[in-house]
C-alpha cells in the first residue's frame, strides 16, 4: 500500500494523507481518524520504517504526551535515552501508539502523562524519573549496560 492508493481509497488528497500520517495539525481530527483508521486497516507502513529495517537504524523509543510543551521532562528522558544508545521520537497526539508504533516502527515506548498505556512494542510509564525510565525501557529491550554518550549543547528532537 502506498500514499497514492491510501489517497485513492479514503478520498482525501497526497497531501492531506501524508499530513494524517506525519500527525500534523493541518487537519481535521476528523480527516486525521478516517485516514489513520484505514493506514490500520490496509496494514500501512511508511517508509520510515522500511528504511529503518533496511539500514538497522539504531533503538528508537518513542515519547507519547499530552503536553509536548513540557521541554524539561522530555529533555530529561532525550537526555538519559541517548546515555544507553537510544534516539528518541516525540508524538503528542490521540493517536500517539499507532503513529510511533506502526507509522514509525519505534522499539518501546514511554508514556509521559498520557493515560493509554497499551501498544505492540514494550512499554512503560514515566514516573518523573529520567533516568529510571530509561533504564526500564533499557531493561525491557535487553540492553544491559550504559553506552557513555557525550554530552551535547542540544537534544535532538524529532516530531
Amino acid at each position: 500500500m502506498t500514499v497514492t492508493e491510501l489517497a485513492k481509497l479514503t478520498g482525501y488528497s497526497i497531501s492531506t494523507v501524508s499530513k494524517a500520517l506525519s500527525d500534523s495539525s493541518e487537519i481535521s481530527r476528523e480527516a486525521k481518524e478516517i485516514i489513520l483508521r484505514a493506514a490500520r486497516e490496509t496494514g500501512y507502513y511508511d517508509k520510515a520504517i522500511k528504511r529503518k529495517k533496511r539500514i538497522g537504524m539504531p533503538n528508537t523509543v518513542g515519547i507519547a504526551t499530552s503536553d509536548i510543551r513540557d521541554s524539561m521532562t522530555l529533555s530529561r528522558l532525550c537526555r538519559a535515552l541517548r546515555n544507553y544508545g537510544f534516539y528518541a521520537v516525540v508524538c503528542d497526539e490521540a493517536n500517539a501508539t499507532y503513529i510511533l508504533c506502526d507509522v514509525l516502527g519505534v522499539d518501546a515506548v514511554i508514556f509521559s502523562d498520557v493515560k493509554e498505556t497499551e501498544c505492540s512494542v514494550p512499554c512503560c510509564v514515566h514516573r518523573g524519573d529520567a533516568d529510571g525510565t530509561a533504564a526500564a525501557v533499557a531493561s525491557l529491550l535487553g540492553e544491559e549496560t550504559v553506552e557513555t554518550a557525550k554530552e551535547k549543547k542540544e537534544d535532538i528532537w524529532l516530531f
